[in-house]
């Protein structure tokens, strides 16, 4: 895609973890977090940014790769999607990266017996649409998603599928009331 926003020189050190299962650790268990590699960001932008990494014997990036992104001396993890890459020389690759989020939330979703990781991108605001992103081939458009977000549990009805990665899918949910929701309303009212 066209960069939509300009972008600013820096150059400072990322950390980055990349696929679904070690962003959610990162973001919900940093204590146990797989071991993050170290790239250098040249420039950034509102939208993105713009990377060198060695490439060493890392194959498996690829155009439309899922990151976690940490900059040096923050707190929080950011998502994007490799959008471009090309390598520098044998060593060493220059991507860019578009962040499709700066406040990501590590979920599980499913049922009791059978929760996977995923990763929900805006705020889970009743009524509203938000983005979510779910392991490859998991998407169905005819069925709700339970979802717990820090002990709270969320039901999503599919609006639509936005992207398809390798190992990922990026899907639009609209956040339904659930049971749960309505019990504790009716608990409030009664006397």
């Amino acid at each position: 895609p066209e960069r939509g926003h300009d972008r600013h020189p820096v150059r400072s050190q990322i950390a980055v973890q990349s696929g679904l299962p070690n962003i959610t650790k990162a973001i919900a268990q940093p204590e146990d977090m797989p071991r993050a590699e170290a790239w250098i960001a040249e420039n950034v932008s509102q939208g993105g940014m713009r990377v060198r990494l060695p490439l060493g014997d890392r194959e498996s990036l690829h155009i439309g790769c899922l990151l976690g992104i940490r900059p040096e001396g923050g707190e929080n993890w950011l998502v994007g999607v490799v959008r471009r890459l090309s390598r520098e020389d044998e060593n060493s690759a220059v991507a860019g990266i578009q962040t499709i989020s700066k406040h990501p939330l590590a979920v599980e979703l499913g049922s009791e017996d059978r929760m996977q990781p995923g990763l929900l991108l805006d705020a889970p605001d009743e009524g509203e649409a938000v983005r979510l992103i779910v392991p490859a081939h998991s998407f169905r458009a005819d069925g709700t998603v339970e979802c717990m977000v820090a002990g709270m549990q969320l039901s999503l009805s599919p609006v639509d599928l936005m992207e398809r990665g390798m190992d990922f899918e990026l899907v639009r949910y609209r956040v339904t009331p659930t049971a749960v929701a309505f019990e504790d309303e009716a608990e409030k009212d009664s006397p």
